[in-house]
């Protein structure tokens, strides 16, 4: 990617300027040691670097792989990716995934982008513990790996990119079901992407352990597994609802899922009767939402996680360390102050949070084009 930015190595303040240039507004740098800005209470912790590459900008190749190609979601996380590449001057970033959720289908890729030499590897792991052997291989060859979206917390990964906070994230979807179940109470069921994602069974054991402690009178009856599979996520509600005349809804984890226990319902001819939400994009939610069968689901912009993404392993691999607090871009006019969190359970893992959860509902699903 040339953008006149080749032969000029890419400093904090550079970066600003460059990209307030280019999107027409006007950013003030801070001193050249942390040109980003500071902002907030902070913890200290710090993700820090593997190694400082000497190469330029135009040189590096960045390496993203996903759960499932082609789906929306990801679809506006690699939007994120390729603004962020141009932002930066990165010369050769691309996202790629299976076409199914199939953790060997991603260790393979992931494994030939260490043959390669790539610079920087961000794996979302549908089985974290299948990818965790090769993402220390990576490491141990110098590669920059970060995961994002479902992390593989054990690993010697730099960091973990997070959409929420894992536990008032999921608390705020819970108390959108909640909102739309009125005064119903009963059983419920979760469906998510995998069984084996240690990033999604924290979201649902947050929201289990919410439930019980604010309300005892609801509860889990099944967690069903859809693969990211829409159509498969339609037989599962059915399935589901059929077979317990006492639940009154399903809350879905899944950007495919969500949609997809929304349609078994409407197929059923149960709207009304059984409430469904859950983690989607306003394209996918939107015939459910217009028509009142979904009256609000939750999701982050997924364009400002592969931004987030990119600058972090940007500023580890130059040799920069990425600190709580900090305020750092996650999209070419939106800078945030990213907090930095250790993972509980996971020694000294750490993990940077995105930000709030969005919620959508018919006063604001227009405004939103992903």
């Amino acid at each position: 990617m040339s953008n006149g930015w080749i032969n000029d190595p890419v400093t904090r303040g550079t970066f600003v300027r460059r990209a307030a240039g280019a999107a027409g507004a006007i950013y003030l740098a801070a001193p050249a040691a942390r040109a980003f800005g500071a902002a907030g209470t902070r913890s200290g912790l710090a993700m820090k670097p593997l190694k400082t590459t000497a190469k330029n900008p135009a040189d590096l190749k960045f390496r993203f792989m996903n759960q499932i190609d082609g789906v929306p979601f990801y679809q506006r996380v690699n939007t994120g990716i390729m603004a962020a590449a141009k932002d930066l001057g990165i010369g050769d970033a691309k996202m790629t995934g299976p076409s199914r959720v199939d953790s060997s289908l991603q260790v393979g890729v992931v494994e030939s982008w260490i043959t390669q030499g790539v610079d920087v590897i961000a794996v979302s792991s549908t089985d974290p513990a299948a990818m965790t052997p090769t993402i220390n291989k990576a490491i141990k060859a110098g590669i920059t790996v970060l995961s994002w979206d479902v992390d593989a917390p054990d690993s010697k990964r730099l960091g973990f990119v997070d959409y929420w906070d894992p536990i008032k994230g999921p608390q705020t979807l819970w108390d959108v079901f909640m909102k739309a179940l009125g005064s119903k109470r009963g059983e419920y069921a979760f469906i998510t992407p995998a069984l084996t994602s240690t990033t999604h069974a924290g979201w649902l054991n947050a929201m289990k352990a919410y439930q019980l402690a604010k309300f005892p009178d609801m509860k889990l009856i099944a967690t069903e597994a859809n693969g990211g599979d829409q159509t498969k996520a339609v037989t599962q509600a059915k399935q589901i609802i059929q077979a317990h005349p006492k639940l009154v809804g399903i809350v879905s984890i899944d950007a495919g899922g969500t949609p997809g226990i929304a349609q078994a319902t409407k197929e059923l001819g149960v709207t009304g009767k059984i409430v469904t939400t859950g983690l989607s994009t306003p394209s996918q939610m939107k015939p459910f939402v217009k028509s009142g069968l979904v009256p609000e689901f939750v999701l982050w912009d997924p364009a400002e996680t592969g931004y987030l993404t990119t600058v972090i392993a940007f500023e580890l691999l130059n040799g920069r360390s990425v600190t709580d607090g900090e305020s750092l871009k996650v999209s070419s006019t939106v800078t945030r102050a990213i907090p930095i969190r250790k993972l509980k359970g996971h020694g000294n893992a750490l993990e940077a949070l995105q930000g709030p959860a969005l919620v959508f509902n018919k006063s604001n699903i227009d405004k939103f084009g992903f």
